[in-house]
């Protein structure tokens, strides 16, 4: 099981001192919100700053870690960002934070277009299923046929983010950085109880399988795989062998 997880800045053009200040408020989200939500162990997360060159020292070792790299920009076919498993089966992910300041309505830390919620997003999702192997039987679709649905925890809902309070960060500044929604374990049917569970952290899905506004699920039915929902131009497209944001 992750128990650490490394943000390396490989030149990414942020400012080392303002993704220290997201990485925290990811800390907050980690430890108050997600892990407790998800029943997950406590979760180190850091920010280190390296050359490209030097990139391969954090992908490598045994220790039970993950690690994220924030590029400049990445031949990621149009997608924010990815995880993936790597050498040694090593869970990681990339940012595109070029391609995510690029987009429409973009932000280092404000709002769904962010460089922070996407870093968040990523992070939730490579702590739940980093393999990108794991599937839920759903409800079957308007044919009757059986489906299952990817276990990613912030594609349906990743159109809304919430912002770290002022008292919860240690540094005062993270309180303005907004991080992603991520969906509760009654959204896959795991132990919900439909009278008075919610699904998602924010309450904003009415069910589960659901898709918000801006949002989307990956679904398997029928040896075929497809998305449904509405992600958007910019927004998440799978790869084979990944799952993309």
């Amino acid at each position: 099981m992750t128990t650490r997880i490394t943000v390396v800045n490989l030149e990414s053009g942020v400012a080392q001192v303002d993704l220290a200040r997201i990485v925290s408020a990811i800390g907050v989200q980690l430890s108050r919100d997600f892990c407790p939500a998800w029943g997950r162990a406590p979760v180190e997360v850091r920010a280190v700053e390296v050359r490209a060159a030097d990139a391969m020292h954090y992908v490598g070792g045994a220790e039970p870690s993950a690690t994220v790299f924030m590029v400049p920009r990445q031949e990621t076919d149009g997608f924010l960002g990815f995880h993936d498993v790597g050498m040694y089966g090593r869970p990681y992910g990339v940012v595109d934070v070029g391609r995510t300041l690029r987009a429409p309505g973009a932000s280092l830390e404000l709002g769904p277009v962010s460089v922070s919620a996407v870093l968040s997003h990523e992070i939730l999702e490579l702590l739940v299923d980093p393999g990108c192997r794991t599937w839920c039987d759903g409800p079957p679709d308007d044919k009757v046929r059986e489906r299952e649905f990817a276990l990613e925890v912030c594609d349906a809902v990743q159109d809304t983010t919430y912002q770290i309070g002022t008292n919860d960060a240690v540094d005062p500044d993270a309180a303005h950085v907004h991080v992603s929604n991520f969906v509760l374990p009654s959204f896959f049917g795991l132990g919900a109880d439909p009278e008075t569970t919610r699904y998602d952290w924010l309450n904003v899905l009415r069910g589960p399988f659901t898709v918000a506004p801006g949002g989307y699920s990956i679904v398997r039915s029928a040896g075929h795989t497809s998305t449904i929902g509405s992600p958007g131009d910019w927004r998440p497209r799978r790869r084979a062998g990944r799952r993309v944001l």
